[in-house]
């Protein structure tokens, strides 16, 4: 117990708290440019995709529904019927 208690009162690695300030103010410098550089970077990512996904091409053909778009009550749903479609070469 007593070994704790001059533990408690030794101050000889005390740090000021000018030292605690500095630490601090540099510590949230550094989170503030790393945050801000992360936000920047997942921006970009999200425009890559965006971009991405703007050009793909699915173009395999066309399709005509020719199904009512309304399901009558208490039958079967209308259902997409792709069985007239042709397939076509990609070109």
């Amino acid at each position: 117990m007593k070994l704790l208690h001059t533990l408690w009162h030794d101050e000889a690695g005390a740090i000021s708290a000018m030292s605690w300030l500095l630490l601090v103010t540099i510590l949230a410098l550094g989170t503030i440019v790393g945050l801000t550089t992360l936000r920047d970077q997942i921006v970009q990512e999200l425009g890559d995709i965006a971009l991405a996904l703007e050009n793909l091409d699915q173009s395999v053909g066309t399709f005509v529904d020719t199904t009512p778009g309304d399901d009558t009550p208490g039958t079967a749903p209308g259902c997409i019927d792709v069985s007239t479609v042709a397939a076509q070469p990609e070109s």
